[in-house]
């Protein structure tokens, strides 16, 4: 009989570790870092997801493609939990 156990979705820049506990993946959070950094120094998000798909760097479910939209949606949780973390930070 099939297992019900529904697969748990792993939020990009993390890994599930054997024990099912969410750890940072230092590689993915390097290309979250760099979005971040990217558009705080004025690039668009469609640059950045054309820069990242044309160095190759896996997109998040594993795709070839960035999008603007997905490097957007990276952006605005990067910096939700840097505000959460350091409400100074938020942009008002």
């Amino acid at each position: 009989m099939r297992s019900r156990r529904r697969r748990q979705r792993v939020p990009y820049g993390y890994k599930l570790t054997d024990t099912g506990k969410e750890v940072e993946c230092p590689d993915a959070q390097a290309v979250i870092s760099r979005i971040v950094l990217d558009h705080w120094t004025g690039y668009s998000f469609g640059m950045i997801a054309s820069c990242l798909t044309d160095e190759g760097v896996k997109a998040p479910g594993g795709g070839d493609k960035w999008h603007g939209s997905g490097v957007e949606r990276k952006n605005q949780e990067e910096r939700a939990k840097l505000a959460a973390k350091e409400p100074a930070l938020a942009v008002k």
